[in-house]
C-alpha cells in the first residue's frame, strides 16, 4: 500500500503494561542506525496509553519506551489501530495483541527465537564444561538439532506470511546461498568465484521497493556492510556501486532519501584516506541538481560549500599552488620545486597534536633514505614571535613557510580546518596522499618509492 493510500487511516494504539507505576510511555521509531522518539503520552487510571494521530505514522519498525524498563518493539504497517498489552518483567512471552495479525506473529517469532537463544546457550555453556570428547560431540549434535529445528520454524513462517513486511525484513538479512564454484585447475574450488557471486547477488533478497525500510536499521546495515567490505575501496568503483545504489531505488521515495542522507554523511566524515571524492560526487550528482527536496536552503548551501572546500585537494588534482615567504622574507611558489615528492606539513607551534606530530617528521626527514623528498612546513597561524621561537629553539633542514597577513588562500584551497595537515605530492604536484598520520609518512613514503622502482624497470 502506498503513502497515499496510508495517509487516509490514522493513528490510534493502545498499550498496557501490567504492574508499571511510571506515568508515561514513549514511541519511538528507527531511522537507520538512530532512534527518534515520536510522541510521549500519559498513562491513564487504567494502565493503559493511547497514541493517536489523524494520519497514520510511516511504516516501519517502532518501539515503546518504558522508563526504567527498557523498550519492546512494535511492527507499525498499514493498519495502525490496535492494542498491545504485556507484563513489566516479560514484554516477549507475555504480549498479547489484539487487532494485528502481523505483530501477534512478530511476537510469535522473536518468542520462538528468544527460547532457542536461551537453549543455544544452555548448550555452548555444558561444551565448555564437559571433559570428554564423546561429551562434547552429544552436545555438538543438540547445537546442530536447533539449529535445524530454527530453520524449519523459518521456512514453515515465511511460507504461512509470504508477504508481509517482517518476512521480508527478514529475509534480508539472510546469507546469499552460494552453489558450488567452478574448479581450479588443481581440483580446488575457485573461491575468487564464490566472493564474486556472493557480491552480485548481495542486494537479491532485498525488497528495495519496500518504503518501511527506511525506518529499520537494515538499509544503513546492508549497505554499509556492501560498501565497506565487499567493494574493492577503490573511488571509481565506489562511484559507480553508490550511483547504482541510488538508481536502484528512484522508485522508493522513502528509502532513496535515506540512502542519499546517510551516503553523503558517510563520507562526509571517513576516515579512509580519499572518500571525500565521494561526498563532492553525492553533493554534485544529487543535491546540486536538486533531487535533495526536503533539503532547505540554508543546508544546502553548508553541503555545497563543504563540497568546495573538499573540491581542489581531491587525491589526483594538481595541488592548489601558493606563493609564501620564509623566515628570512624571501617568497617560494610550491609549483616551481621540482623535487620528486613534496611533503607538506601545515602545524601550529602551539597544536598540541602538532607537538606529537613535528618530532615524527623531523624524524622522517633527517632519514638518508628520504634525502631527496622536500619537506615544507607551512605554518597556519599568525603569532611571529612563537614562531621565529620555535624555529631557533628547534632547527630543521625543512623550508619554514609563513602568512602571518593572511594574504593567501592555502587555508581554504587545502582545507586547513586542523592541524597538523600532511599532504604528499608528486613531481607534478598531483596530490598522491593526503591527511596522513605523521607515523604513517615513512611506510607510505616507502610504498610509493617502491611502486616508483616496479614501474621504472617494466
Amino acid at each position: 500500500m502506498s503513502l497515499g493510500s496510508m495517509a487516509q487511516n490514522e493513528l490510534d494504539l493502545k498499550i498496557k503494561i501490567n504492574n508499571f507505576e511510571g506515568e508515561w510511555l514513549k514511541l519511538g521509531y528507527h531511522y537507520g542506525s538512530k532512534q527518534y522518539i515520536q510522541d510521549s503520552v500519559q498513562v491513564n487510571k487504567d494502565n493503559w496509553a493511547v497514541f493517536q494521530n489523524d494520519t497514520a505514522l510511516q511504516g516501519g519498525i517502532y518501539f515503546v519506551v518504558v522508563p526504567d524498563h527498557g523498550y519492546f518493539e512494535i511492527l507499525m504497517t498499514e493498519d495502525q489501530k490496535f492494542s498491545m498489552e504485556a507484563d513489566l518483567d516479560d514484554y516477549v512471552n507475555s504480549m498479547n495483541v489484539n487487532g494485528s495479525t502481523e505483530n501477534e506473529r512478530f511476537y510469535e517469532y522473536i518468542s520462538f527465537l528468544t527460547s532457542k537463544k536461551v537453549k543455544s546457550k544452555e548448550y555452548i555453556a555444558a561444551i565448555d564444561s564437559t571433559s570428554t570428547e564423546e561429551e562434547k560431540a552429544k552436545v555438538d549434535k543438540q547445537l546442530k538439532g536447533l539449529d535445524k529445528e530454527v530453520k524449519a520454524f523459518q521456512k514453515k513462517f515465511f511460507k504461512k506470511n509470504p508477504n508481509t513486511f517482517y518476512t521480508k525484513y527478514l529475509k534480508a538479512f539472510m546469507d546469499v546461498a552460494v552453489p558450488e564454484g567452478p574448479k581450479l585447475e588443481d581440483g580446488t574450488e575457485d573461491k575468487q568465484w564464490r566472493a564474486k557471486y556472493f557480491r552480485a547477488h548481495y542486494f537479491d533478497a532485498i525488497d528495495l521497493t519496500e518504503e518501511k525500510f527506511a525506518r529499520t536499521p537494515l538499509i544503513e546495515k546492508k549497505v554499509d556492510y556492501y560498501l565497506d567490505k565487499l567493494v574493492p575501496p577503490y573511488v571509481d568503483t565506489l562511484r559507480n556501486e553508490l550511483n547504482q545504489l541510488m538508481t536502484k531505488t528512484e522508485d522508493n521515495p522513502e528509502v532513496h532519501k535515506f540512502l542519499m542522507a546517510h551516503l553523503l554523511n558517510k563520507y562526509s566524515k571517513s576516515k579512509i584516506m580519499g572518500m571525500d571524492a565521494l561526498y563532492v560526487y553525492m553533493v554534485d550528482s544529487f543535491y546540486a541538481k536538486g533531487k535533495a527536496y526536503w533539503v532547505d536552503s540554508v543546508q544546502l548551501f553548508r553541503i555545497t560549500d563543504r563540497a568546495e572546500s573538499f573540491r581542489p585537494n581531491l587525491i589526483g588534482k594538481i595541488a592548489p599552488n601558493f606563493r609564501l615567504q620564509d623566515k628570512e622574507g624571501k617568497y617560494h611558489t610550491l609549483h616551481n620545486f621540482k623535487e620528486e615528492y613534496v611533503v607538506l606539513y601545515f602545524w601550529d607551534p602551539d597544536c598540541g597534536h602538532c607537538k606529537k606530530s613535528t618530532p615524527l617528521v623531523k624524524e622522517f626527514g633527517e632519514n638518508p633514505k628520504y634525502k631527496d623528498i622536500k619537506i615544507i612546513a607551512i605554518t597556519t597561524e599568525h603569532e611571529e614571535e612563537k614562531w621565529y621561537k620555535y624555529l631557533e629553539e628547534n632547527p630543521s633542514s625543512w623550508l619554514h613557510l609563513r602568512d602571518f597577513k593572511y594574504r593567501s588562500n592555502f587555508r581554504k584551497e587545502y582545507d586547513i580546518s586542523g592541524t597538523p595537515r600532511i599532504f604528499i605530492l608528486d613531481k607534478n604536484k598531483k596530490i598522491v596522499a593526503k591527511r596522513l598520520p605523521a607515523k604513517s609518512l615513512a611506510s607510505y613514503m616507502d610504498r610509493l618509492l617502491k611502486t616508483k622502482e616496479s614501474s621504472s624497470k617494466k
